[in-house]
């Protein structure tokens, strides 16, 4: 409007659903949506250094002391345990050097937190299966294992999107959420 006023042509403005991934930064970097964690987890064992190691076994301790309360009393423990949660999974990427990977990546796990934090009220999830997920992620990066750690990513992302899915999320809403559910 204020374009037209002064005699300027007004702006076009795109909806964020019209474009191209070619030409988005954000996404050109991700790569395909529903697989953006494992590539990023790649790049960050790849840059592997001492202080990256230290984030990911710190991260990884305090999310797993978390873990052992949430299932008992999620009311309580489920902010804790989402805070961890994604402390963990964003110390996993912390070596990637793609800002815009790592932007992504975080959005993502921000717009699926709905799914996490319904689930843990509204579905007794044992937390045993995913604290067992997270170490044998947790021990493949350390050893530097990049295939195994992004293998290990990918099927704990799966099985969150199946279960976004389950809950009702739809389809592609759910494999899109996914790249950071478990992210």
């Amino acid at each position: 409007m204020r374009r037209a006023s002064r005699g300027l042509p007004a702006k076009k403005v795109r909806s964020f659903s019209k474009i191209s991934t070619a030409r988005n930064p954000a996404f050109a970097a991700a790569g395909s949506l529903p697989s953006s964690a494992p590539p990023a987890l790649k790049r960050s064992i790849a840059a592997a250094d001492l202080d990256w190691e230290a984030r990911v076994v710190g991260a990884h301790h305090k999310l797993s002391k978390v873990e052992e309360l949430v299932e008992a009393e999620p009311e309580i423990y489920g902010e804790p345990w989402e805070r961890a949660n994604q402390e963990f999974h964003e110390a996993l990427v912390s070596n990637c050097h793609s800002r815009w990977l790592r932007l992504y990546l975080r959005a993502m796990y921000v717009m699926s937190r709905r799914y996490r934090m319904l689930s843990l009220k509204t579905k007794p999830f044992p937390r045993s299966q995913s604290a067992n997920e997270h170490r044998r992620i947790l021990d493949a990066a350390i050893k530097h294992d990049s295939e195994r750690a992004s293998q290990l990513l990918a099927d704990h992302i799966l099985k969150a999107a199946q279960m976004a899915e389950r809950e009702g999320a739809a389809p592609l809403e759910a494999s899109i959420n996914a790249t950071v559910l478990g992210f």
